[in-house]
């Protein structure tokens, strides 16, 4: 095999390799890996937060049996503003992890009125980084130096052997 071609072939799979690292990976169901968070917790009921990519679901529960606590009239205040909620066929309250993703923790305010009483539970939510996306959005600078030596060597082999 000529060294134009080792070259070439270097090049080649150079190449292809970044095109395989910025496929996006494999979706896989986000809350069944993540850990639910302890957000706040009283007396009667504790609070539970799942983070998925673009919201978070919190999960009222009571404390003595840990089942879903029959709530109404649901807010929820992060640090001091008012949250749009929805509600989850799992009867959970989707809340937007826009502001959230900053890797702070957040004051979380959560009223809610069950069995005749209305409570307020208060406590902290730090929510981890979005996953990352493909090994060139998170390596840009690797991809750019690997895919510029491949360009360098080709030029190279292509002068060389014009100089012959």
């Amino acid at each position: 095999m000529s060294a134009f071609a080792r070259i070439g072939a270097c090049a080649w799979l150079a190449c292809a390799s970044l095109v395989l690292a910025a496929a996006p990976p494999a979706a896989k169901p986000e809350a069944a890996g993540t850990p639910e968070i302890r957000v706040a917790h009283s007396a009667l009921l504790t609070v539970d937060a799942t983070p998925t990519d673009d919201s978070v679901a919190l999960y009222i529960k009571r404390a003595t049996d840990q089942a879903a606590a029959s709530t109404s009239n649901v807010v929820v205040s992060v640090d001091g503003r008012v949250q749009t909620l929805s509600r989850g066929s799992d009867g959970s309250y989707l809340l937007s992890a826009a502001d959230l993703r900053d890797n702070s923790p957040h004051t979380v305010e959560i009223t809610a009125s069950h069995d005749g009483i209305r409570e307020i539970l208060s406590g902290q939510l730090t929510l981890p980084p979005p996953r990352g996306g493909s090994f060139i959005s998170e390596h840009r600078q690797i991809g750019w130096w690997v895919l510029n030596i491949a360009i360098v060597l080709i030029a190279a082999i292509a002068l060389s052997r014009r100089r012959k």
